[in-house]
């Protein structure tokens, strides 16, 4: 029966293994494989940029919100409000009604904010 095998060249351009010539990858330190940073292609590291970029645009709209309920004479000490990506949730109690729907309304006029959750509690209700 004739050999019907194929050699394949598995070390083209920009491929680790032998045949490319330098491999990607540490193997000095089998189990810690990563590539070296200049392996990276140009903006290959932007997702962490970004996910660094919302977390800091949620805490400035954060101190946005809290200082806009603080204006509006509503107690921010018994709130919590959690920020993501423009999505606000409101948790905690206010005095009365008027303030739970102050609240709301005030965050919702809030630049960036695409969504408001209010779980807000009125106390003694």
């Amino acid at each position: 029966m004739p050999d019907t095998t194929q050699n394949i060249d598995h070390g083209g351009p920009g491929q680790s293994g032998s045949a490319s010539g330098a491999s990607r990858f540490d193997d000095s330190r089998p189990g810690e494989q990563r590539y070296p940073d200049q392996s990276f292609p140009s903006g290959s590291r932007r997702a962490f940029t970004d996910e660094t970029e919302t977390v800091n645009a949620d805490d400035q709209l954060r101190s946005t919100i809290l200082a806009s309920l603080r204006d509006a004479q509503i107690d921010v000490s018994k709130l919590e409000v959690i920020v993501s990506s423009g999505i606000v949730t409101l948790i905690g109690t206010v005095v009365d009604g008027p303030s739970l729907s102050l609240a709301e309304d005030r965050v919702e006029h809030i630049a960036g904010v695409d969504e408001v959750r209010n779980e807000i509690l009125v106390e003694g209700r």
